[in-house]
């Protein structure tokens, strides 16, 4: 085989993160249920060097690790390391000339799962996607440029949904313990709610578990419901009950009209940009 053959590709941190989302999707298709909630909580760092696999001719090494959590990290034994390695080299580009000779998961204190930099990473890489698949000529010009300014604001809406709900989940866990969620004051209605849509998920094997906690079956303006019943838990963390109350309605209305195909205005778009960053600024102050 020619050198020609492989062509070395820079692997950036934007590669590792859409290497982890192929991973996890190619690793639930094998059904092992341990490591996808572990990679699912975790971040991914690629390294490459200039030495032989010596599994190829002529490619490289890549080593592969992924900090996680230590509240959700599982050792796994002998075999499983093996056989998760295998998963991690099969769903590397064979073109690229890089062969995965080391595959760790490491445990660590904490995650900054909520950070600015890594969701503007995964909004670029992830609306490269989308705009590739809307660039067919399916949509009159028009629809599809709107298309493509609605999956942006989207992705704004629920990077900050999630993060909020990551933040209630380490905020509560941090001062009510792992079981938190049963502490926290939460309306009866919106309980009952929880419970029905994880019966509803349960009885549809085609859809994929929304995560391993309740606080992700609740609705995004419920949220703020949790906020304020429980505001002495987490007020030291924003400016008032009405300040996150009011961003939350706000983008909660601008994600139901989004869902219902509707056009979001300039304005509102930059609106929820603002939003976004207000937001996650402010989650920035939790010490994890």
């Amino acid at each position: 085989m020619a050198t020609d053959d492989f062509t070395y590709p820079e692997l950036d941190q934007e590669y590792a993160d859409s290497y982890l989302y192929h991973l996890i999707a190619y690793i639930k298709d094998k059904k092992e249920d341990k490591i996808v909630k572990m990679l699912q909580n975790s971040e991914c760092r690629i390294t490459t060097t200039t030495s032989f696999s010596r599994s190829r001719w002529n490619a490289y090494e890549m080593k592969v690790h992924f900090s996680v959590p230590l509240d959700k990290f599982i050792s796994l034994d002998g075999k499983e390391s093996i056989k998760f390695k295998a998963y991690c080299n099969d769903i590397v580009d064979k073109s690229y000339g890089y062969d995965v000779t080391e595959a760790k998961i490491v445990p660590v204190a904490r995650i900054d799962t909520c950070s600015e930099e890594k969701m503007t990473r995964e909004i670029s890489h992830i609306q490269e996607r989308v705009q590739e698949t809307l660039s067919r000529n399916i949509l009159p010009k028009d629809m599809l440029d709107k298309g493509r300014e609605m999956t942006h604001v989207y992705l704004y809406i629920y990077c900050v949904e999630n993060s909020l709900r990551l933040f209630i989940e380490d905020v509560g866990a941090k001062k009510l313990g792992r079981d938190y969620f049963n502490k926290l004051k939460i309306k009866n209605e919106t309980r009952k709610k929880i419970t029905s849509r994880k019966e509803d998920e349960a009885h549809k094997k085609w859809t994929s578990l929304r995560g391993d906690s309740d606080i992700f079956y609740t609705d995004f303006s419920e949220l703020g419901n949790i906020f304020e019943n429980n505001w002495e838990i987490f007020k030291e963390y924003f400016p008032s009950i009405a300040w996150i109350k009011t961003k939350i309605d706000e983008l909660a209305e601008c994600r139901i009209r989004i869902a219902h195909n509707s056009y979001i205005s300039q304005d509102e778009q930059e609106s929820i940009r603002a939003s976004y960053k207000n937001i996650l600024k402010q989650l920035g102050a939790l010490e994890r």
